[in-house]
């Protein structure tokens, strides 16, 4: 069975080149094949400290996206059961912090969205 990859190329590094190299593949905890064939690709290499940075930031978002659908769902229970509504401003109050919230994580979503775009 022939390999995924078939071409192997050899190059040359100064000592201070292959020290970077080195240093980089311990930051990203990734292979120099795998390393240097997302590199090539044009994909975003992120050191692994970052990318676990980035896990718990999504890991957030989720959580909070996920508390503001519990409320709003909530919300509509009451307004369905013919019981008492929140009151507009409570209404008004929560809009204001989903789209505070929003604002917030766009910069963070849109950063991970890239991300997995180029990977």
């Amino acid at each position: 069975m022939g390999r995924k990859r078939p071409i192997e190329l050899k190059f040359r590094l100064s000592q201070d080149e292959y020290e970077m190299l080195q240093t980089k593949l311990s930051e990203t905890g990734m292979s120099r094949n795998a390393y240097l064939v997302r590199l090539i690709s044009g994909a975003t290499v992120f050191p692994t400290d970052q990318l676990i940075q980035m896990n718990l930031e999504y890991a957030l978002m989720n959580r909070l996206l996920r508390g503001i659908g519990t409320n709003i769902n909530q919300i509509a229970k009451v307004a369905n059961s013919n019981k008492a509504t929140p009151s507009a401003k409570l209404l008004l109050d929560m809009y204001q912090d989903v789209q505070t919230l929003k604002h917030n994580l766009m910069p963070l979503w849109n950063e991970t969205r890239s991300t997995l775009w180029q990977s």
